[in-house]
């Protein structure tokens, strides 16, 4: 033994086993004591297990003969990387290094320090080890390709697996159990194929990880049916092979095979479980997820933050607030990934005071050092408008990552604050493309594409997202030949390119420019996402295509969405505004959850129809269901009472907005109240409800009140309007032709030549009348006196045989809203050409019998057309569905369901 000094305290053995125990004096004296260098050899072995890297370190730089067996050296690293102690492996790769010893080149040795840099998270480190090799193996390669993939760089590992081939390096089923993998992280289907061919080539096909590794590549890359022909043919499956055939059913929307399979497994793990509950969530079944969620046999952070997360992304913050309040009662400890996934829930709908909430939950979870769950709360601050907290927490942060930066500028640039953006843009310390991203759509918001397409022009990589930001910021604003530019100049496109033009064509009113691009994109192979029928619903609602919204409703069948509540809800009201009021209630009967905008879309249809007891009456319900209605919810409950006349009803719903939901009422709001109160003759009290506004009210407001002085012929207040609205908006065609309208009403012929001139002086030009009508899934277009229809001659025919028998029946034209001063028989000649009538006429030819007739009308229909169509629906014994500027008119049996009250 070594004789133990008084006053230094060398060393201390006892049990049978050596231990040292250092003081000061020990780690000035110990190169002087150390007996051996086994001994020393030994003794770095026996800190190395017992994780004292400090003292083994101390021992090792300060000792003149350290031990030249990389054995010592091996457990030091080791024990780096389970303590993810990256500084410490630094040093000790640094001193082998230095010391020239000569198993520092051994390819062991070396891929052990690789292993070690890849472990404790620095791949530069790792790759600058394996370029310096002079001989690799397997290892070597399989160590770096894993490390590549599994920090995000699938096309880096591709490369690398290539390289590995052409030096001859043989791969081995762990090789194919990394590159795999990467193939499915970038939808690299063709190089999969390669891949496979090789494994089957070398023999390592029936190898269940190798098998398995494929299963989640051909899934994950889209090829579903191919992973389950390799899933049938495996000899022997593990849990793995199971979780990889389950999680790709999942990612590809089938859900139904997902769960059987599920139920088919031998054996369940955690992450079965919680690979069904994230497939039900992400899809928005959650009340599948929650059954399965209620019924697992245990449950981890993953599981609930599947849920929380669920709820989160389908709107349900309320859920997602109170699942996580659940996950903390039952002593479930949230993790970054939680935080991550509820913060951005408060940022959708600005729910700052729940996010201060989470904030403090952070501090309570000592996470506050953790840079992902700030990032997240500095973005959720950013996004609910306060930026100066946002920028507190950002300052006191002692580490920062591209999230952190990329938060404060995408916050900077969306409350439009574009110059401290830009400043944040430029002093980070490390640009991505999510950066350029940000600012590039910061720009676009705030309506600066100038400055957009420059920075998209000085990126120095574009990915797909980025043109796909450039597109979205032109088609958002309108500048639709720009977008195109941009989206036939891309070198490739995805389903968020086609989604993008597909969502500019509906929002700009080009609609059948979407749907022309979704049957293209179709035609190139694309497979359609949620957001895909979201963005082509509305065409064909805006257009009244019943058929073609029918044909997409299908498609949604086939691709296994029916489940998503986004698209129900389109489909609820495409139905709904295509006329089909029936078949949209049936729908959304069925639908097994609702949100906000599940009901907001049929009680919307219900206004729209007239049906205003069956709108009422589902707002009702849905406040009983628990679900809180938004401002459009409103809109459309106040849009019910002003078409039918139920101003006080109204008026308390009006008034009950800020208390009874916390919603401030908005423009659309008041202009549903000056049109509540203007149809119901209450003209003057609409007047002063507009002066006491507490915001300035716009133009349409105005519009609204003009329109009821011209149904109730008040001539005095319609021309103070319009005089009003000359002076506002001067290029405006609607004031002119309702003012002429009030003065044609009158018999002030004079007058309405005056507005007339007025009007062709200015160069303004009065939006002509346009209907559709679809017949065989093709949508025909009539304007008035239209005469450019290859049917022409037999419309005019089949229009006069209606016009004598509606005389007989006792319909007289009316002609008063003719703004030309014409004798009676060139009146009624223009009045039967009218846009809507041709409609119906070509309707009644070609149409089968017994049919109901649907027609859309961009402007609101004139007393005449209303009058006609009732006489017309009860001569052919068949319904009528005209939907105007303003509502649907159901005619059947010479009745309208609006009552006349339009």
């Amino acid at each position: 033994m070594v004789p133990r000094s008084k006053t230094n305290g060398l060393f201390d053995y006892y049990c049978g086993r050596r231990r040292i125990i250092l003081n000061n004096n020990t780690r000035r004296n110990y190169n002087h004591t150390m007996p051996s260098t086994g001994n020393l050899n030994l003794d770095l072995t026996t800190f190395s297990r017992e994780g004292r890297l400090k003292e083994a370190l101390h021992i090792l730089l300060t000792t003149h003969s350290p031990p030249v067996n990389s054995n010592a050296y091996i457990h030091l690293l080791n024990t780096c990387i389970a303590n993810n102690a990256l500084s410490q492996g630094k040093q000790i790769h640094s001193f082998i290094t230095h010391r020239g010893f000569a198993f520092a080149t051994n390819t062991f040795f070396q891929n052990k320090v690789i292993n070690m840099y890849v472990k404790c998270g620095t791949l530069v480190d790792a790759r600058k080890v394996f370029d310096e090799m002079t001989a690799r193996d397997g290892f070597s390669w399989n160590v770096i390709i894993a490390a590549y993939r599994r920090h995000g760089y699938p096309h880096e590992a591709l490369a690398l697996f290539h390289q590995m081939q052409q030096t001859g390096v043989q791969p081995d089923q762990f090789t194919f159990a990394s590159i795999l993998p990467a193939c499915a992280k970038i939808g690299a289907l063709e190089e999969g194929i390669v891949i496979h061919q090789c494994i089957i080539e070398i023999g390592f096909w029936p190898d269940v990880l190798v098998a398995s590794a494929l299963v989640d590549m051909y899934a994950k890359c889209g090829s579903v049916q191919k992973a389950k022909e390799l899933f049938d043919k495996m000899p022997q499956r593990n849990v793995v092979s199971w979780n990889a055939m389950i999680s790709g059913y999942v990612q590809n929307g089938v859900l139904d095979e997902a769960f059987r399979h599920f139920q088919e497994m031998p054996g369940r793990d955690m992450v079965s479980w919680n690979v069904m509950i994230t497939g039900y969530a992400q899809n928005g079944v959650l009340d599948e997820a929650y059954r399965l969620f209620n019924e697992m046999p245990v449950r981890n952070v993953v599981s609930w933050n599947a849920m929380i997360a669920g709820y989160a992304q389908n709107g349900l913050v309320v859920k997602a607030l109170e699942t996580f309040k659940k996950m903390q009662l039952v002593g479930v400890k949230p993790n970054s990934t939680t935080f991550a996934s509820i913060l951005p829930a408060c940022a959708k709908i600005r729910a700052l005071y729940q996010g201060m909430d989470i904030h403090q939950s952070i501090i309570e979870s000592a996470v506050l050092s953790d840079v992902v769950a700030v990032s997240a709360l500095i973005d959720m601050y950013a996004k609910c408008g306060s930026i100066q907290k946002a920028r507190e927490l950002f300052d006191k942060m002692p580490h920062r990552n591209v999230f952190s930066w990329n938060a404060m500028i995408a916050g900077y640039a969306q409350n439009g604050i574009l110059d401290e953006a830009l400043t944040f843009f430029k002093t980070m310390p490390q640009r991505n493309v999510v950066s350029w991203n940000a600012m590039i759509t910061g720009y676009a918001q705030n309506g600066v594409l100038d400055e957009s397409l420059r920075l998209f022009e000085k990126m120095p990589l574009r990915n797909m997202v980025s043109w796909n930001a450039m597109i979205a910021a032109y088609a958002q604003h309108g500048v639709l030949s720009e977008a195109l530019r941009l989206f036939n100049e891309m070198p490739e496109r995805n389903v968020v390119s086609w989604t993008t033009m597909i969502a500019g064509y509906t929002r700009n009113g080009f609609v059948e420019k979407a749907l022309e691009a979704f049957k293209q994109m179709q035609s190139a192979g694309v497979k359609p996402n949620p957001m895909t029928f979201v963005s082509i619903l509305p065409a064909c609602a805006k257009m009244g295509a019943l058929e073609q919204g029918m044909n997409i409703h299908q498609r949604v069948i086939e691709y296994g969405f029916l489940s998503d509540v986004l698209i129900t809800s389109a489909l609820v009201d495409m139905y709904a505004k295509c006329g089909s009021i029936h078949k949209a209630r049936e729908l959304f009967d069925k639908m097994p959850r609702r949100n906000v905008v599940s009901w907001t879309a049929i009680i919307a249809g219900y206004a729209m129809h007239g049906f205003r007891k069956d709108a009422l009456k589902l707002f009702a319900l849905m406040k009983h269901s628990g679900t809180y209605p938004d401002h459009v919810s409103l809109v459309c409950v106040l849009f019910a009472c002003s078409h039918v006349g139920l101003v006080d009803e109204g008026c308390k719903y009006f008034s009950g907005m800020s208390k009874s939901f916390c919603i401030m009422p908005t423009m659309d709001h008041y202009v549903c109240m000056v049109d509540l109160l203007g149809r119901a003759r209450y003209l003057e009290e609409a007047l002063n409800f507009i002066i006491k506004m507490p915001i300035k009210p716009l133009l349409v407001v105005w519009m609204c009140l003009l329109g009821a002085c011209r149904s109730h012929k008040n001539i005095g207040l319609g021309v103070f309007i319009a005089t009003l609205f000359f002076e506002l908006d001067p290029q405006n065609a609607a004031p002119y032709v309702l003012l002429s309208n009030i003065y044609a009403e009158m018999g002030r012929w004079g007058d309405v030549q005056k507005v007339r001139k007025s009007m062709k002086d200015r160069g303004i030009i009065k939006i002509p009348g346009c209907s559709w009508i679809e017949v065989d899934k093709t949508v025909h277009a009539f304007s008035v006196g239209d005469r450019s229809h290859p049917q022409t001659q037999e419309i005019y025919e089949k229009l006069e045989k209606l016009s004598q028998k509606m005389k007989v029946a006792g319909y007289s034209p009316n002609s008063r809203h003719v703004l030309i001063d014409v004798e009676g028989e060139e009146k009624e000649l223009f009045l039967c050409h009218h846009s809507e009538k041709l409609a119906i006429a070509f309707g009644l030819l070609n149409m089968s019998p017994g049919t109901t007739i649907r027609v859309v009308k961009n402007l609101r229909v004139c007393i005449d057309c209303h009058t006609a169509t009732k006489f017309i629906s009860n001569i052919i014994a068949r319904e009528i569905v005209v939907r105007d500027a303003n509502r649907f008119h159901h005619f059947k049996q010479g009745q309208c369901s609006c009552g006349d009250y339009w």
